[in-house]
């Protein structure tokens, strides 16, 4: 038996009626009020629930991510994942609403710590033979 993380999404929504010379003006004053309190979301606002798989690995898996490391002892890589973003459109204006990300990620991995490139994350213990050839002649 596997165990899964399994992430939960409310989303909730409200329009806020703002008069300002243009809505790139309107969007950063909701902005600030959002942020400074003064808009709170509640209950009344709610419009839907989601459930997903946070990604297509059982959690036991996701421990091992330790296990990767750079040549230069570093463990912590950048890489690439794909999001997706909710949007509102509106005139020329879009506002995004929410975003949520796939969950999987790909390379290039790059180590955070030196810069070096590898097409796999080299694991532990492993020659480190799947860095870029252009990182090799650097």
């Amino acid at each position: 038996m596997s165990e899964y993380k399994i992430k939960i999404t409310e989303r909730l929504s409200a329009t806020i009626l703002v008069n300002t010379d243009n809505a790139d003006t309107a969007l950063e004053r909701v902005q600030a009020m959002y942020k400074n309190s003064e808009i709170i979301l509640t209950a009344e606002n709610y419009v839907d629930t989601e459930f997903s798989v946070a990604g297509n690995e059982s959690a036991e898996n996701t421990e091992n991510i330790h296990e990767y490391i750079c040549a230069c002892g570093h463990t912590k890589f950048a890489a690439r994942q794909v999001s997706y973003n909710n949007v509102i459109i509106g005139g020329k204006t879009v506002f995004s609403v929410d975003s949520y990300a796939s969950g999987q990620f790909f390379g290039p991995y790059a180590c955070v710590k030196c810069d070096r490139v590898y097409d796999k994350l080299p694991l532990r213990g492993t020659k480190n033979n799947t860095e870029n050839k252009n990182q090799e002649e650097n």
